[in-house]
C-alpha cells in the first residue's frame, strides 16, 4: 500500500507541474449508475468545464477494473463485522490509489453494503462525494461542493430526486448522523419516523442483480449452469427480467436457455438454467455472456452480466468417421423402420433407436456410412440358412463352419432371426418384408449349437477366429445347469473337484464329472481365451426367465474362469413402454437378471419386434415375421452388431477396450445403481454404475462413438509423444484439446493455417479411443478485418497533434521515479511498461494508416511492459539510451501484459542539420511460451524453446523546407528458437521478419492551418523461416503412436501494403477536421485479389 501510494503521489506531482491553470469549477453531476454515463458526465462536467479537453478524455482516463483489481477492491472493503469508519477509510484509500477505476470501486462497495443490509442514504452520499473528490484531484482540481443525484431506489427512504451536500469533499470526519442532518434526512441509520432501514420492507421498483457460481463449463455438460436472479428489496409486483446474449458463444447453437424470467411477487429471487450444446466443430473456449436487456417492475443494478467460459469438452468426431448429422434420414429407411413395426403392437420407441443405432449409422468416412463393413460376426446357433436374403444382399459374405445345420422352417428359424439383427444386409428396399441389421455390411460365420459337443464348439470357434471374427454371438443355453447359481451349487457339492472339473461336470457332463467332460470344457474355455486374445468378444444371452434369481450359466463363465472376463458381455432383455424417450418411460424386466454378471451386462428392448423368418429353398423366398413376445436371443445380436461398428470405428482398440467403451457409455440414467465399475486397465479410473437386474444399462452406440469422460476423469487428450497411454511416464506428453491452441500474431498471416490444411490429428479419451480432428482448427488467426476503433482513436490523436509534424515524444508512462545526477544523465525505474528505449521508438512509429502496426510489432509492443530499469545520457545533439524490462514481473495494476518477455535494448538518437532526427535501436528479446507474439498452449505449446530475437531498427525524419517533411522507419529481426518440449511442434529454422513505413507530410496546402500526409507501410511480416510439425498416425492397439514431420513455410501467402492519404484542416480555434483514405493490399498478410478500402472522417470541436 505504501509503495503504490508513493507512486500515485509522484504521478500527481508530475501532472500538476505540467498544469498551467488550477480551475475551481464544480462538478455539477457525476452519474455512477452506468459506466458509459459515468464517463460522459465526467467529460462534460469536469474535463470540458475546466478546459482540459485538449489533453484529457474520460473515455481513455477511466477503465473497468480487471480481475486482479476487483479482487483487491473486494478484499479491502470486506469486514467480518461492519464498521462504517473502517469501511470509509478503505474506500478512500482505494479511490486515492486507483482513481481510474473509481466506477467499479463505487459499484463493488455499494453492492457489498446492499447485500449486507447496511446501505443508507448517508453512506451512499459519502461514497459518491469521496469518489468525486478524487476524480477532481486526478485532474489537478481542488475539493469542491457537490450536487449529485440519488438513484430512485426503495432502499433509500427519500422522495427528493437529488441530494445537495453543502460541505466540501471529503468530509470524512462527519458521522452518519451529521451527514444526515446536513442533508435533512433524519437518522442516517434509517431509524426514526422518517423511513425504514436500508434493507427492510417490500417495494414496487426493486434493484435486480444477477450472479452465477459457475465460471467454466464444458460443452458436453448437459446439466448446464444456473444464474441467480435476486431482488433488493422484494417487490409487491412480479418482476420480469429480459436477457440478451452478448458473448462470443451463440445462443441456440452453442448453448440454450430462456430469454426472460419472472420473479413472483413477494419472492426475493429465482433461477434460470442455460445448457451448452455439444457440437462437432472445434471452436476453442468461447464466452457465454448473459446481460439484462430490460426489466419490468424493477431496475437493473448498474450493468449486470454473467460470463462463463464455454470449453470444448470433447470433439464429437470419430477416428475414420465423422457424424454426418443425418440420423433422422437413417432411421427413416424402410428396412430400419421395419424392425420396430410389429403388426399388432405400436412400440413407442424403436429398439435400434433406443440404442442410438441410427446416430451411429450417420457416421461417415467420406465415402460410406459406419456399417460394420470389413468386420466379421460369428453366430453360434441352430437352423441357420445362409441362403436367406439377409445374408446375401449388399455384397455380404456368409460362411458356414463345422457340423451341417438342420433345415430352417416356419417352426425353426431361430438363427435367421438372430443373425438378421446382428448383420442383416441392406438392399435399399421399400418392401415391408425386409429388415437391416445393426452392422448391416458385416460378414457372417455360422456354426451349429446345440446338438454339438463342447469340443466341437471349441473347434467351430477356432474356425471363426481364423476368419477374423470380432464378435461371437451365442443366443443359446443349456438345460443341464439353468442358472449360474446352479453351477455354484454343483461346485459346492463337489469340494474335491477342481473348478474346471466341476464346471465341466455341471455343463458338459450335465451333472456328472468325468475326464471327457473336463477335457471338453477345457477345450471350450481355451478356445474362448484364444478367440479373445486374437481380438474377439464373446456375447451371451442372459436367458429368458424373469422368475430366475440369476443369469444363465453359460452367460456367466467368467465367474469361474477369470481369464475370460475382459472380453465377455452378457445381454438381458426388457420392454420400454410409455414414452418415445427413455426419460419418460417405464421399464419391464423380461429376462433373467444380470446378477453375478452385472458388471459385464447390458440390456436391450427385444420385445414384440419384426425380423427374419425362414427361407423357402423351393421358391427362393425369404420370409419375415412378427416376433410375438421376444427374448434375450434377439437382444444379444444387436449388441454384437454394435461391437462390429465400434471395431470399425476404433481399429486401434483391443477387445477389452471395446467392451469397456460399450459398458462405460451405456445409458444408466433410468435406474439407481447398486454398484460401480471402475475401468482401471483401459479406462483411467472411469466409473460407471450398474444394477443387479439391468447391468450397466442400455447400450448407446452414439455415446460409445464419442469421447468418454467424466468431470473426475477428463480426456487423456492430445499426445505429443510416442504413446497415448495415460501413465506417470507419459503425463507430460498429454494435453486436453480445450487448452491446445495457437493464436497467431498477424506477422505469420495465413502460413500456419495453410501449412496444416487437410492434415489430421488425434486426441484420445479416457478409454483410449482415438478421435480425428482437423489440425488447422487449432490455429486462431487475427481476423482480417480492420479494427475501426483503433483507426478512429488514431485519427483523434492525429487531430490533437495537428500542429506538430516531428513529434519526439519524451513523455514516458508509469515511471516510478528517476535519479537525475545531472541534466545529462538520468536513471529511471518503470512499472508495467517497456523500458525507455522501447517506449521512445514506439512513439516514433506512425500509426495513421495501419492501426495494428504499433501494437502487433512484437519488438516495440507497448503492451509487453513490466518492471524496467533505464538510463539516458545526453551529449550535445546526441542521446544514448540503455534499458531492460521483464514483463514477467508485472503488477497488473495498469492492465495485463500480453506476453511474457525479457528485453534489453539500446537506442542512439542524433539531431543535426543534415538529418533533423535520427534514431537507431538495437536489442534482444527473449519470450516465454510465445513466438513473436503468437500464443502457443497445450499440445502445440513451445515450452522450453525460449525464442530469442535480435532486432535492429532506425527512424529518420527530415524537413526539406519549412512545410515539407520526410519520415521513414523500419525494424528488421532474426529469431532463433530452440526445440520445444512435449509438443507436436518439433523444431524451427531461424526466422526473419521486417516492417517499414515511409511518409511525406506537406503543410500549408491551402492555407497556414492544414496539412497533407501520404504514407506507404508494411506491418511486421515473416520473411523467411519454417516449422517442422509432427503429423501423427492413429495409435495402435498397444498405444504406440508413429508420426511424420511436415515442414511448414512460415512466410505468409500475401504481403500487406497500406497506402494512405490523410488531410487535416484547422477550421478555427475550436474546430479541427480530418479525412483519411486507406487502401490495404493483402490485409493481415492473407493473399487477396481485392483491396481493403477504408475512408474515415473525424472532427474535434471544443464548446
Amino acid at each position: 500500500m505504501i509503495f503504490f501510494k508513493f507512486t500515485s503521489r509522484l504521478c500527481l506531482i508530475i501532472f500538476l507541474i505540467g498544469t498551467s491553470s488550477s480551475s475551481f469549477a464544480a462538478v455539477a453531476s457525476i452519474d455512477f449508475f452506468k459506466f458509459e454515463s459515468f464517463k460522459e458526465t465526467i467529460q462534460l462536467n469536469v474535463i470540458k468545464k475546466n478546459n482540459l479537453s485538449e489533453i484529457n478524455t474520460a473515455d481513455l482516463d477511466f477503465v473497468r477494473a480487471n480481475d486482479k483489481q476487483l479482487k483487491i477492491i473486494r478484499n479491502e472493503i470486506k469486514f467480518s463485522t461492519f464498521n462504517e469508519e473502517k469501511f470509509l477509510n478503505s474506500y478512500t484509500e482505494l479511490n486515492s490509489l486507483f482513481t481510474e477505476i473509481s466506477f467499479d470501486i463505487y459499484q463493488e462497495s455499494k453492492f457489498y453494503l446492499i447485500t449486507n443490509n447496511v446501505l443508507t442514504p448517508g453512506i451512499d452520499t459519502k461514497l459518491r462525494r469521496i469518489s468525486a473528490n478524487y476524480i477532481n484531484q486526478f485532474y489537478g482540481l481542488s475539493p469542491i461542493s457537490v450536487s449529485m443525484p440519488v438513484e430512485k431506489s426503495k432502499y433509500l427512504p427519500i422522495e427528493s430526486p437529488s441530494l445537495t451536500a453543502a460541505e466540501a469533499v471529503p468530509a470524512l470526519g462527519m458521522t452518519g448522523v451529521t451527514i444526515a442532518s446536513v442533508l435533512g434526512l433524519g437518522a442516517a441509520a434509517g431509524g426514526g419516523s422518517g423511513g425504514g432501514s436500508g434493507g427492510g420492507g417490500g417495494g414496487s421498483n426493486p434493484l435486480v442483480i444477477i450472479s452465477s457460481g459457475t465460471t467454466d463449463i464444458y460443452d458436453s455438460d448437459s446439466s448446464g449452469f444456473t444464474i441467480n436472479v435476486s431482488l433488493s428489496p422484494t417487490s409487491t409486483n412480479p418482476v420480469t427480467v429480459n436477457f440478451q446474449s452478448t458473448g462470443t458463444a451463440t445462443l441456440s447453437s452453442d448453448f440454450n436457455g430462456p430469454s426472460s424470467v419472472t420473479v413472483p411477487a413477494g419472492s426475493s429471487s429465482t433461477t434460470v438454467t442455460y445448457t451448452p450444446v455439444a457440437d462437432s466443430t472445434y471452436e476453442g473456449t468461447e464466452i457465454i455472456k448473459i446481460e439484462i436487456s430490460s426489466v419490468i417492475n424493477g431496475t437493473e443494478y448498474g450493468t449486470q452480466s454473467v460470463s462463463v467460459n464455454l470449453k470444448e469438452y470433447a470433439l464429437r468426431l470419430g477416428t475414420a468417421f465423422t457424424d454426418r448429422g443425418n440420423s433422422s434420414a437413417r432411421a427413416a429407411l424402410t428396412e430400419y423402420a421395419n424392425v420396430g413395426n410389429h403388426s399388432s403392437v405400436n412400440s413407442t420407441i424403436h429398439p435400434y433407436s433406443l440404442m442410438n443405432i441410427h446416430k451411429a449409422h450417420a457416421y461417415w468416412d467420406g465415402s460410406q456410412h459406419l456399417s460394420g463393413k470389413g468386420e466379421v460376426i460369428h453366430v453360434a446357433d441352430f437352423n441357420c440358412d445362409e441362403n436367406h436374403q439377409e445374408f446375401t444382399q449388399g455384397g455380404k459374405t456368409t460362411t458356414v463352419v463345422g457340423v451341417a445345420f438342420d433345415a430352417d422352417s416356419a417352426a425353426d428359424f431361430h438363427c435367421n432371426l438372430v443373425a438378421g439383427y446382428a448383420a442383416g444386409g441392406f438392399s435399399g428396399s421399400s418392401s415391408s418384408n425386409d429388415i437391416m441389421g445393426v452392422a448391416y455390411e458385416a460378414d457372417l460365420v455360422f456354426s451349429r449349437v446345440p446338438g454339438t459337443s463342447y469340443l466341437q464348439k471349441a473347434v467351430d470357434l477356432d474356425s471363426a477366429r481364423a476368419l477374423n471374427a470380432i464378435a461371437s454371438n451365442n443366443s443359446w443355453s443349456t438345460s443341464c445347469a439353468d442358472e449360474a447359481s446352479d453351477v455354484d451349487a454343483f461346485i459346492a457339492a463337489n469340494p474335491s473337484a477342481t473348478i474346471m472339473e466341476a464346471v465341466g461336470g455341471a455343463l458338459a457332463g450335465c451333472g456328472t464329472i468325468s475326464s471327457t467332460a473336463t477335457a471338453h470344457m477345457q477345450a471350450y474355455v481355451d478356445s474362448i481365451d484364444a478367440f479373445q486374445t486374437a481380438g474377439g468378444i464373446m456375447v451371451f444371452a442372459a436367458g429368458n426367465d424373469n422368475s430366475d434369481s440369476d443369469v444363465s450359466a453359460l452367460a456367466a463363465l467368467p465367474i469361474w474362469f477369470s481369464q475370460l472376463s475382459e472380453a465377455y458381455i452378457t445381454v438381458a432383455y426388457m420392454e420400454v413402454r410409455g414414452s418415445p424417450t427413455i426419460s419418460g418411460s417405464n421399464f419391464f424386466q423380461l429376462s433373467n437378471p444380470c446378477q453375478q454378471m452385472a458388471e459385464n451386462c447390458l440390456v436391450a428392448d427385444a420385445w414384440e419386434i419384426f425380423g427374419a423368418y425362414w427361407h423357402d429353398d423351393s421358391s427362393s423366398t425369404s420370409n419375415y415375421t412378427d416376433i410375438t413376445g421376444g427374448g434375450s436371443s434377439s437382444a444379444s445380436p444387436m449388441v454384437s452388431g454394435i461391437i462390429a461398428l465400434l471395431n470399425q470405428a476404433f481399429p486401434n482398440h483391443t477387445p477389452e477396450m471395446i467392451v469397456d467403451r460399450l459398458l462405460a457409455s451405456a445409458n444408466n440414467s433410468w435406474f439407481t445403481p447398486t454398484g460401480n465399475t471402475t475401468f482401471t486397465t483401459h479406462g483411467n479410473s472411469i466409473k460407471h454404475g450398474y444394477h443387479s437386474i439391468w447391468g450397466h444399462g442400455i447400450p448407446d452406440a452414439y455415446a460409445a462413438l464419442s469421447p468418454i469422460t467424466t468431470s473426475l476423469n477428463p480426456l487423456i487428450g492430445i499426445s505429443t509423444g510416442g504413446s497415448m497411454v495415460n501413465n506417470a511416464d507419459n503425463f507430460e506428453n498429454l494435453f486436453p484439446p480445450s487448452i491446445t491452441e495457437l493464436t497467431a500474431n498477424p506477422s505469420f498471416g495465413d502460413s500456419l493455417v495453410l501449412g496444416l490444411k487437410n492434415e489430421n490429428g488425434y486426441f484420445y479419451d479416457a478409454l483410449g479411443g482415438g478421435f480425428k480432428f482437423d489440425l488447422s482448427t487449432l490455429v486462431k488467426s487475427k481476423s482480417n478485418k480492420s479494427d475501426i476503433k483503433e483507426f478512429i482513436n488514431n485519427d483523434i490523436m492525429n487531430l490533437r497533434n495537428h500542429r506538430n509534424v516531428a513529434i519526439f515524444n519524451n513523455n514516458y508512462i508509469n515511471v516510478l521515479g528517476s535519479i537525475d545526477r545531472n541534466k545529462n544523465f538520468v536513471t529511471s525505474v518503470s512499472i508495467d511498461t517497456p523500458s525507455i528505449p522501447i517506449q521512445y521508438f514506439h512513439n516514433l512509429i506512425p500509426s495513421s494508416f495501419s492501426a495494428d502496426s504499433v501494437y502487433t510489432n512484437p519488438f516495440v509492443n507497448q503492451k509487453n511492459g513490466g518492471l524496467g530499469l533505464s538510463t539516458q545520457y545526453k551529449h550535445g545533439n546526441s542521446t544514448f539510451m540503455l534499458g531492460m524490462h521483464d514483463s514477467g514481473n508485472h503488477s497488473g495494476l495498469f492492465g495485463q501484459a500480453s506476453d511474457d518477455t525479457k528485453t534489453i535494448a539500446t537506442s542512439f538518437i542524433h539531431n543535426s542539420r543534415s538529418v533533423d532526427h535520427l534514431a537507431v535501436i538495437s536489442g534482444v528479446m527473449e519470450e516465454k511460451d510465445t513466438l513473436l507474439g503468437s500464443k502457443h498452449s497445450g499440445a502445440i505449446g513451445i515450452s522450453g524453446s525460449n525464442p530469442k530475437s535480435y532486432f535492429n531498427g532506425f527512424n529518420i525524419e527530415h524537413s526539406f523546407k519549412d512545410n515539407l517533411f520526410f519520415k521513414a522507419n523500419t525494424i528488421l529481426a532474426r529469431t532463433i528458437v530452440k526445440n520445444p518440449n512435449n509438443s507436436l511442434i518439433h523444431s524451427f529454422s531461424p526466422i526473419s521478419s521486417s516492417s517499414f513505413e515511409i511518409s511525406l507530410i506537406k503543410k500549408n496546402i491551402f492555407d497556414t492551418d492544414d496539412r497533407l500526409l501520404i504514407s506507404l507501410s508494411q506491418p511486421n511480416r515473416i520473411e523467411t523461416g519454417s516449422m517442422n510439425f509432427k503429423i501423427q498416425d492413429l495409435a495402435d492397439s498397444y498405444g504406440n503412436i508413429k508420426h511424420n514431420l511436415k515442414k511448414i513455410n512460415l512466410e505468409p501467402s500475401g504481403r500487406q501494403i497500406d497506402f494512405g492519404i490523410n488531410y487535416i484542416k484547422k477550421l478555427n480555434d475550436n474546430a479541427i477536421f480530418g479525412v483519411k483514405n486507406v487502401l490495404s493490399k493483402d490485409y493481415s498478410h492473407y493473399k487477396d485479389g481485392n483491396l481493403n478500402h477504408l475512408i474515415t472522417a473525424t472532427a474535434s470541436i471544443n464548446f
